[in-house]
């Protein structure tokens, strides 16, 4: 017969669990993990969202300076008249404020139609642009509605251009006039939107394209710089008014941030430029 004592059968369960020092270390480190990951899905979304604006922007400036490229190429001059009087067929009407927006109009011939039809018979038709402040497309009740500024295109037809044309040249009387302007605003469902979301949209001839002692209508221009700032849609939303796109309404900094006469520290707007030359110039 054996003497030796009995195994004591709770020897060994210290061995077998865990010291609350322990577990308290293992939270922490399973914590600090959690506290990475959870920062690195933040940053992988604020990249995504920063991307995901800028490809919007990048659209919407592309479609606008796309059309304006087309328009500078296919500018027709009015060759002038027996008295050495030229004709305007690229007028520009700059704001007196410098934060507003400027008015466009050039005579241009008309793209060809791929079907032709009966109202297709002129070589001539004006392009008007400009930036409005209408309310969204996809405003759906009158408590959320959101307005927004955008830069639209009104081509005049062939028939009403050469009616313009005539009147100028008979008459004297200017080819676009306020009134074609307050169209624009006033009734946004004749035109459709080149570019959404515009915080300005400027034109202008250097003064070096143009020859020395003529006018701005009065000769071919040679160069045409036209530049596009826009915002992103989440901003737009939130800006309330044209004071505020402007930047002299209550959420205008959103845009300028508090700086609105240096426009290279507005991080949430995007500029866009376009240098047009003609050929050989």
């Amino acid at each position: 017969m054996s003497l030796s004592p009995r195994p004591d059968p709770n020897r060994g369960i210290k061995e077998k669990g865990s010291t609350l020092l322990e577990l308290l270390c293992a939270l922490c480190a399973g914590f600090l993990i959690l506290l990475c990951l959870l920062e690195g899905v933040r940053g992988a979304m604020d990249t995504w969202c920063s991307q995901t604006r800028q490809v919007d922007m990048d659209r919407e400036a592309r479609s606008a300076l796309r059309l304006l490229l087309d328009d500078w190429r296919s500018l027709v001059r009015i060759p002038a008249d027996d008295e050495g009087t030229a004709h305007p067929f690229l007028c520009i009407a700059e704001p007196e404020d410098t934060r507003a927006s400027t008015r466009l109009a050039v005579l241009r011939t008309p793209p060809t139609p791929t079907v032709p039809t009966e109202e297709y018979g002129g070589d001539l038709c004006m392009a008007l642009y400009g930036v409005v402040f209408t309310s969204d497309d996809d405003a759906t009740s009158t408590i959320g509605r959101v307005a927004s500024q955008k830069l639209v295109r009104r081509v005049l037809s062939t028939e009403e251009t050469y009616r313009r044309l005539r009147a100028h040249l008979r008459d004297g009387l200017p080819l676009v006039s306020e009134h074609d302007w307050q169209e624009l605003q006033q009734h946004p469902e004749t035109h459709e939107p080149v570019a959404h979301h515009v915080v300005q949209f400027q034109a202008r001839i250097p003064p070096s394209s143009l020859p020395t002692g003529l006018a701005q209508t009065a000769e071919e221009p040679v160069r045409l710089e036209v530049t596009l700032r826009l915002t992103s849609q989440g901003v737009a939303r939130m800006l309330r008014n044209e004071a505020d796109w402007r930047g002299d309404g209550p959420h205008a900094r959103l845009l300028h941030q508090d700086t609105p006469d240096n426009p290279n520290d507005d991080h949430e707007v995007r500029t866009y430029t376009l240098h047009l030359a003609k050929e050989g110039s």
